[in-house]
């Protein structure tokens, strides 16, 4: 097995060099778990509606949210060979972090190996069977799984799972990526982008292909993105602002062509990340995509991914910077009723973190104005 999972390594990476990315399986897994659903311009949920996801596109002063991420790779039973090491992990995420912060999206992540050898190489069954997500997935509802994963006689560089699938935060809600496409390296004989794992995120945060609206539903139908644009709000990806096209296949030219009525495609988003283009020529997401990513993480169970935000300090309620009497005040007026905290001041008020906020965390900050240490 030792030399199987070395040998399966060593041609993969020598491969991937020489020939052109495969395909994301997403859709694939979309078409398998909702059959002729997904073919069809239904409103999964709120942030499909073009209002509230307008409300939701992010500025500079929106607050980053921190998506939390769980990598999972797998090992021989001894532990060696893992199909990717933490530093391939630390590069991947680095530019994760690097392309999503101007949308107002980080991530943070934990890593673990599972000396598992019947996982060492995954093939279509084992994938499509759900048993590694069952066996491994670690609380969907807190975590988005990653499993990078070496493979074989699969068709795709990488699958994810969109957050209103069956299961996308109780079970089997997770994105598998190839390790041969997983990392970020842009020297040496064999560089690679990083782009599919950027892409693939995508998919779980929200976004549709951007040619979604073209060749993955019915030809001409209710859900069919014209040329023209119109309805862009309401069809195909959802987002108005990614205009339709075909399939790039690779490159980063127009396709060309005409749509069903005969109308000539024109300048298609060749630069996006949801698109096919070659990866060279991927550099961006639509502010409406930063949108729709954003209005799933706040209007969905996928938002328990996301790492609570508090502005405030433990300590100090009323937000001064300082912990003294006004906030020890400011707990007795919790306390008595006279005032109802909001989420963050009760985040800053909870000292002990038990839920409530009572004389115990009183007697806590009394300790921290006095500079007295603080047993929790």
């Amino acid at each position: 097995m030792k030399i199987n999972r070395l040998i399966k390594t060593l041609i993969g990476f020598c491969f991937f060099s020489l020939v052109s990315a495969e395909m994301c399986g997403t859709m694939e897994r979309y078409y398998q778990l909702e059959g002729d659903r997904a073919m069809q311009c239904y409103q999964e949920g709120d942030a499909d509606n073009p209002n509230i996801r307008n409300l939701h596109i992010p500025d500079n002063s929106t607050p980053i949210k921190n998506v939390r991420l769980y990598i999972h790779t797998f090992s021989n039973a001894d532990g060696s060979f893992p199909s990717v090491s933490e530093g391939r992990v630390q590069q991947q995420m680095d530019y994760m972090n690097e392309v999503y912060e101007q949308y107002r999206i980080q991530f943070v992540w934990e890593y673990e190996v599972h000396p598992d050898e019947n996982y060492s190489v995954v093939n279509n069954q084992e994938y499509n069977s759900n048993q590694i997500q069952l066996q491994y997935n670690v609380d969907p509802s807190m975590y988005h799984n990653i499993f990078v994963v070496s493979t074989s006689g699969v068709d795709w560089a990488g699958v994810s799972h969109f957050p209103w699938m069956y299961g996308s935060t109780t079970t089997i809600g997770a994105t598998f990526v190839d390790e041969n496409y997983f990392g970020h390296s842009n020297g040496g004989i064999n560089p690679i982008s990083g782009k599919t794992f950027v892409h693939e995120i995508g998919h779980a945060l929200g976004l549709w292909h951007t040619f979604h609206g073209v060749d993955e539903v019915t030809n001409c139908g209710n859900c069919y993105e014209f040329a023209s644009g119109e309805e862009g709000d309401l069809r195909g990806d959802f987002c108005s602002d990614t205009r339709p096209h075909p399939t790039n296949v690779w490159s980063c030219s127009d396709p060309g062509g005409d749509d069903c009525e005969g109308t000539p495609w024109g300048e298609t988003p060749v630069n996006n990340f949801m698109s096919y283009s070659n990866d060279w020529c991927q550099e961006q997401f639509t502010w409406q995509q930063a949108g729709r990513m954003h209005a799933w993480l706040s209007t969905h169970e996928i938002g328990g991914w996301v790492v609570p935000f508090n502005p405030y300090e433990m300590g100090d309620p009323n937000n001064d910077s300082f912990t003294n009497i006004q906030d020890i005040l400011l707990l007795i007026s919790y306390i008595t009723g006279q005032s109802e905290p909001d989420q963050y001041e009760e985040l800053a008020s909870d000292l002990n973190q038990d839920g409530n906020i009572n004389i115990q965390d009183i007697i806590i900050m009394i300790n921290m104005i006095l500079g007295n240490s603080v047993n929790q």
